[in-house]
């Protein structure tokens, strides 16, 4: 019986190995969070809603599911009058292709520090879906 010695797969958590390292243009992603961000800090809902998300766009956390401009109007209104004012320490990681993007980020406001991811994706520069939610 021959026997064939099968060499080990390289780690998926070697990342250096298991994705190779390609330039990926943030700048039209950094734009639209900068947007994003101050939209939010304004509590400007309805440029947020017409800027930044399709009517028909969807937002899912970790504690909801919101579609449509109508429920994700309600979603941030409520969302914004729990965070209270807020501070945006740093931008953590932010990645991107020509139609989505994700990014970590720890914040600050009225429910204390706290690591945050969103990921979006976009058509026609506007989000059609955004997942959001703490790390940790």
């Amino acid at each position: 019986m021959l026997v064939t010695r099968i060499p080990p797969a390289r780690s998926p958590h070697n990342r250096a190995e298991a994705y190779p390292a390609n330039p990926v243009n943030t700048e039209e992603a950094r734009e639209f969070l900068d947007e994003q961000v101050e939209l939010l800090r304004l509590r400007n809902v309805d440029a947020l809603l017409e800027r930044h998300y399709h009517p028909d766009a969807v937002l899912v956390t970790q504690r909801v599911a919101v579609r449509g401009h109508e429920a994700l109007r309600d979603y941030f209104i409520q969302y914004l009058a729990a965070l209270g004012d807020f501070v945006v320490n740093s931008i953590d990681l932010l990645s991107a292709t020509g139609d989505a993007f994700l990014f970590e980020a720890t914040v600050t406001s009225a429910l204390g520090r706290a690591r945050v991811y969103d990921a979006f994706v976009l058509r026609d520069g506007r989000a059609t879906h955004h997942f959001a939610g703490v790390i940790g």
